[in-house]
């Protein structure tokens, strides 16, 4: 998974070759977008009030996390049915493991929150673990 600011990218391989690619219109930038409406600030601060929460935080406390879990929420369900899609149609029992990548993928708590979503294992690409 790229998760970019604009968009993200669902890509499947088996034995090295890309076997399903999907592209969703969803990123980080809608994360910025729902924190800055509910909020009532403007898209800098809510970017940078974004990059310092944790994911994982009470939703019911700190309404900037309920905001992205929102968005995320919806992502994960779009990664699910890609997944499924990806098994039914190529006769595969489960996708192994994700890779996390992009600038999203840096936030706090979003590899334990995709773990919580996601079948197999999930990881943070090697290059993200030198800038957190």
């Amino acid at each position: 998974m790229d998760i970019g600011a604009g968009k993200t990218e669902i890509d499947i391989f088996k034995g090295g070759v890309l076997r399903f690619s999907r592209c969703l219109e969803t990123g980080g930038l809608d994360m910025t977008r729902a924190v800055s409406a509910a909020m009532g600030i403007g898209l800098q601060e809510a970017e940078q009030m974004k990059r310092t929460l944790n994911v994982l935080a009470s939703p019911e406390t700190d309404q900037a996390v309920a905001m992205i879990r929102t968005v995320l929420d919806g992502l994960l369900m779009e990664i699910r049915r890609s997944m499924d899609y990806y098994k039914t149609t190529c006769r595969e029992q489960v996708v192994d493991s994700t890779l996390l990548t992009g600038g999203v993928s840096l936030m706090q708590g979003i590899k334990e929150y995709f773990v919580q979503s996601l079948d197999g294992a999930v990881e943070l690409d090697q290059l993200l673990r030198v800038y957190r």
